[in-house]
């Protein structure tokens, strides 16, 4: 359970580095920023959240 959180950071942060750089070769609807922001911080949040559990429970 302790790869977990890491995992999610992981793909956090190719998913922002996957969208900054659609943004930058295409733009418009898929280059919207917020959208790959969002998902990025949902998962960094998720991570968090197992994270915080994790040391609750011992």
């Amino acid at each position: 359970m302790r790869t977990l959180p890491n995992l999610l950071i992981i793909l956090a942060a190719l998913g922002l580095l996957i969208g900054l750089a659609i943004r930058f070769m295409k733009g418009g609807f898929l280059g919207d920023p917020v959208f790959f922001w969002r998902g990025s911080m949902g998962l960094l949040g998720l991570a968090a959240c197992i994270t915080l559990t994790q040391i609750r429970n011992r």
